[in-house]
């Protein structure tokens, strides 16, 4: 009901066999519409068998060459046994398998993985989650999910200047070495050509 948020509803008419086979129970749905909703109960109610990705728990925001997890959570309904879940990234409406992990689950059962990818280059970037075919289930659509997390690099530039040889200079590269976020480059004030390309820093330390 979310993308009627805006509009004038007065009530909503849900035509179902009472199964629902893609994102969450709408039993559990927060908030509830703030409009009525009547139900017309249609086919039958007998579970079929599938395999579904409920959601996927993520961060929205990943920094650059850092590591991140996504938890899928994956619901059985009358199918058991050992699966494969992909991960692709899509670029260009092209998909290209970055990962690959096994789970067992049993018949009824919600499984929660935990998967880490690393961010590699900035950006929003976008991945698709997805479960390979069994011929036993019997809805595929739901087998995949797909999400979104945007990239940022958050170094910090750092330019070290002197104008002979000192022992800080070692002390003061060998503190930065180790800060990933921090991109220290170490420059004879000489070679420093103009203010312009001392502006692309965000600290200079004389």
């Amino acid at each position: 009901h979310y993308q009627y948020n805006n509009e004038n509803i007065s009530a909503i008419v849900l035509s179902t066999d009472g199964i629902y086979n893609r994102g969450e129970n709408p039993l559990y749905t927060t908030p509830p519409p703030a409009y009525p909703v009547f139900s017309i109960a249609l086919g039958d109610t007998n579970n079929k068998n599938d395999l579904i990705i409920i959601k996927a728990e993520h961060n929205d925001l990943s920094f650059l060459n850092n590591s991140f997890f996504v938890h899928p959570l994956i619901l059985s309904k009358g199918l058991q046994g050992k699966y494969n879940l992909n991960v692709y990234s899509i670029k260009n409406q092209k998909e290209n398998l970055i990962k690959s992990q096994s789970f067992n689950i049993n018949k009824g059962q919600e499984k929660r993985l935990s998967i880490k990818l690393k961010a590699k280059s900035i950006g929003l970037k976008h991945y698709r989650l997805r479960i390979d075919l069994d011929q036993n289930d019997k809805n595929h659509i739901n087998n995949e999910y797909d999400f979104f997390i945007d990239v940022i690099d958050d170094r910090q530039k750092i330019l070290l200047t002197y104008d002979a040889p000192h022992p800080d200079i070692g002390c003061i590269k060998q503190i930065f070495n180790d800060k990933k976020n921090i991109q220290l480059d170490i420059l004879n004030y000489k070679k420093i050509k103009s203010k312009k390309s001392i502006n692309n820093y965000d600290l200079v330390i004389l």
